[in-house]
C-alpha cells in the first residue's frame, strides 16, 4: 500500500516515472534486466503452474474481494465526475488548445 500522499502525487502530477520508482512504490514486484524477462516470467509462471489451481484462485479471490466489492460505486462516482467535467471550460480550454497545438491555460479557473 502506497498511502494517499504517494498516490495523489502519482495520479494528479502525472509525471513519468521509471521501474525502479515503480517497484519502490509497490506498484510491480520486481525488475529485470530486459534481457532476462522471459526467463524471470517462465520461472514465475511455472512455479504458478506448479501450485494447486483451486488454491490459487481461492487466494486470488479474496485478495480482490474487498476491491472489487467497492469498484462499483468507484466506477459508478467516476462516471459522475467525467460527466461533469467533459462538459467544463476547463475541459473545452484544454480541446481548443489541443486542437490549436498549444499548451492549455487553466489560470481563469
Amino acid at each position: 500500500f502506497m498511502g494517499h500522499a504517494l498516490a495523489a502525487e502519482l495520479l494528479i502530477l502525472g509525471d513519468f516515472f521509471d521501474a525502479q520508482k515503480a517497484l519502490n512504490v509497490g506498484l510491480v514486484n520486481t525488475v529485470t534486466n530486459v534481457d532476462d524477462t522471459l526467463a524471470q516470467a517462465t520461472k514465475v509462471a511455472n512455479t504458478l503452474a506448479g501450485k494447486p489451481p483451486a488454491a490459487v484462485r481461492n487466494a486470488k479471490a479474496m485478495l480482490k474481494k474487498e476491491y472489487l466489492d467497492a469498484l462499483d460505486q468507484v466506477v459508478t462516482d467516476e462516471i459522475k465526475q467525467l460527466c461533469a467535467m467533459v462538459s467544463s471550460e476547463e475541459c473545452q480550454e484544454a480541446l481548443t488548445a489541443f486542437a490549436e497545438k498549444r499548451v492549455p491555460d487553466f489560470s481563469e479557473f
